[in-house]
């Protein structure tokens, strides 16, 4: 992993109701120190999804049938983030408490999309609209991009599915493709709709 990119700073304290925020626009250049920190908080919300991080290994692959491995973990998918993946992170007190990777350029329907792949907030700070805060870096990516966001979720996944019907549209459902009665939906958002309102695709902190 590289270094930090010299056009960006990393603040080193804020307050708990506004956490600094560190953004990496270049995947693959990722500093260590808060690598690790990421691979530590997807671990602690590994179990937040369906299926779990860690009976995955590589972005994009499909999701049906997967099942625990001997020595499962989330690694491989956690390197495949910062190999690959543009990361939005928000640091407390020079801590990791929440990140949001996203992909750009991604082929969707013969056309270019800003892809969220997944969004993690520590629970010790859910509720406090910081997923909100990485969605608006996304969308303002997509903005400039002028490029529409793709973003999928699973269909007992209630609260992001809830935000993502007030925004978004449904452009494909793979049935059962989690588990039985569990649908992979993916939904398209255009970015010609309020930044602020686009945000909230992150809302429920779990979208992958």
């Amino acid at each position: 992993m590289g270094g930090i990119p010299p056009t960006t700073t990393v603040p080193r304290r804020a307050s708990c109701a506004d956490p600094s925020r560190y953004a990496s626009s270049v995947p693959g250049t990722f500093p260590s120190p808060l690598a690790r920190q990421l691979l530590a908080l997807t671990r602690r919300c590994d179990g937040d999804f369906v299926p779990p991080l860690s009976w995955r290994h590589r972005l994009g692959q499909e999701l049906r049938d997967l099942g625990p491995q001997a020595g499962a973990n989330v690694e491989k998918y956690v390197d495949s983030l910062l190999e690959l993946a543009h990361l939005v992170v928000l640091v407390q007190d020079e801590l990791l408490v929440g990140y949001c990777a996203y992909y750009w350029p991604w082929m969707w329907r013969g056309t270019e999309h800003v892809y969220v792949s997944t969004a993690v907030v520590a629970p010790s700070h859910r509720g406090r609209g910081l997923s909100t805060r990485m969605g608006r870096r996304v969308v303002a990516h997509a903005l400039r991009r002028r490029v529409p966001l793709l973003a999928k979720t699973w269909s007992t996944n209630q609260a992001s599915m809830g935000a993502l019907a007030r925004w978004g549209r449904v452009d494909k459902i793979v049935r059962d493709e989690r588990g039985a009665g569990i649908d992979t939906v993916y939904w398209r958002l255009d970015t010609s709709g309020p930044v602020a309102a686009l945000g909230v695709i992150l809302a429920n902190a779990r979208t992958a």
